[in-house]
């Protein structure tokens, strides 16, 4: 929160190796290297209109109230829908899918071995670890509550009755509207939550103008 100016995060992308010497055996040294992810500030902005007429109406407090509440309601669905699907162009940051288009695995209807393969992805990069959660829309949740792990155990691809203890192979698992559908087929999304920043300059703030 309250950044300045274009912000740069160092982003590692090579490290150590283990080498094995004889006691008095020269090694050689070693560096990592590291680059950079460079974040600068978007303008967000809902512009809301209420006529003078109405402002004067009886229940216009009960109404100036709803519309505070609906501004901020629909700012949080913006920003979700940012960190989520962001182009990172026209304006907007740049969200998960779009970050991760070339890591995309093409499923078709989700099975128990399709969780565990994009379980196994983020084991091959040694990034099985921090909050690891699946996130994907509610249709797909349903779905997922419905199907079976096997004929016989009895057990489904989504246990639990309410978020945050609804689980996918022992994983947590949320659901948002704002998941990516394309010709009828849905996003989902596996990995380490943790990571995903999201940079304020300024925060939220409400602006009236009474013209």
């Amino acid at each position: 929160e309250n950044l300045v100016g274009n912000v740069d995060f160092p982003k590692q992308t090579s490290s150590y190796s283990l080498n094995w010497q004889t006691e008095t055996g020269t090694d050689s040294a070693q560096d990592i290297n590291f680059d950079k992810v460079t974040m600068s500030p978007k303008r967000a902005v809902i512009t809301a209109s209420m006529s003078n007429q109405l402002l004067r109406q009886e229940y216009s407090r009960g109404i100036e109230s709803r519309i505070i509440g609906q501004l901020n309601a629909s700012f949080n669905k913006g920003l979700e829908n940012a960190v989520l699907n962001g182009t990172g162009s026209s304006n907007q940051p740049s969200g998960i899918y779009t970050e991760l288009a070339g890591q995309a695995l093409t499923l078709g209807a989700i099975s128990f071995d399709d969780l565990v393969d994009m379980e196994a992805a983020l084991a091959a990069a040694d990034a099985l670890e921090g909050r690891l959660a699946y996130v994907t829309h509610p249709n797909v949740v349903a779905k997922l509550k419905k199907t079976k792990v096997d004929a016989g155990s009895g057990r489904f691809l989504v246990e639990g009755m309410l978020d945050p203890v609804k689980t996918a192979n022992g994983y947590n698992i949320y659901n948002t509207t704002l998941s990516p559908v394309a010709a009828g087929n849905y996003g989902i999304v596996f990995g380490n939550f943790s990571d995903v920043q999201v940079g304020f300059w300024g925060g939220a703030t409400l602006m009236v103008d009474p013209y």
